[in-house]
């Protein structure tokens, strides 16, 4: 199931904001929580809609954190990712479906429709 675009967006900037930094050489470790952050950076830029390109040498990058070119790895991981929210920031956001009985003047009923908004928009 497609992930929506809005969603997408801002799942892709919280991820943007927690990406870990690396750490020279040190080994990855779970207690950074940079092989969560990495699942979750592949699965979000799959669903960005990235070409298979970019999702192999995320994977292969990932991969690689471990190897002596961690760096440079870890500098495609981010480059791929802004890349991937990027896309996101292009996508258009859908319009909230407003009830036929709210739609024409949404100032006269705007606490209602702004519940309905809300009710198709949970913040997760």
């Amino acid at each position: 199931m497609p992930i929506d675009p809005e969603v997408l967006y801002l799942q892709l900037g919280r991820l943007v904001v927690s990406m870990p930094e690396p750490r020279g050489n040190a080994p990855i470790t779970p207690e950074i929580n940079q092989w969560q952050w990495l699942g979750r950076a592949v699965a979000l830029v799959e669903a960005s809609g990235a070409d298979k390109a970019d999702i192999i040498t995320l994977r292969v990058c990932a991969q690689g954190l471990d190897s002596s070119i961690r760096n440079q790895n870890a500098q495609t991981v981010a480059t791929i990712v802004h890349s991937a929210l990027a896309r996101a920031e292009k996508k258009p956001q859908r319009a909230p479906k407003v009830p036929s009985s709210l739609r024409g003047t949404p100032s006269l009923h705007s606490r209602q429709w702004a519940r309905c908004w809300q009710e198709q928009n949970p913040i997760s």
